[in-house]
């Protein structure tokens, strides 16, 4: 998909942050996999949490900078959708 952006450089932005915040995760993951009390893992638990939502308010404000291109917005629902279903995860 990111191939199809390409024509426009600001459609790949979000893509590439997004991809930013998801290598944050696996690093903070990778980092306090040790922490195992109840009061670290629900601070880690949060922080992914919190990473989620900036990754989901981004491709979400995101869609109306793409909306007029259906190459480039199709993307992003798919991306959306997998991004509601892990916070509902977390809260359901």
């Amino acid at each position: 998909m990111l191939l199809s952006e390409l024509d426009h450089s600001i459609y790949i932005v979000d893509d590439l942050l997004v991809a930013i915040l998801g290598a944050a995760v696996l690093i903070l993951y990778a980092t306090l996999k040790n922490r195992v009390s109840l009061a670290d893992l629900q601070r880690q638990t949060n922080l992914f949490c919190a990473l989620l939502i900036v990754a989901y308010a981004l491709k979400f404000v995101w869609l109306f900078v793409e909306i007029k291109d259906p190459d480039a917005s199709g993307d992003d629902m798919s991306s959306m959708f997998f991004l509601v279903v892990v916070l509902a995860n977390r809260f359901l």
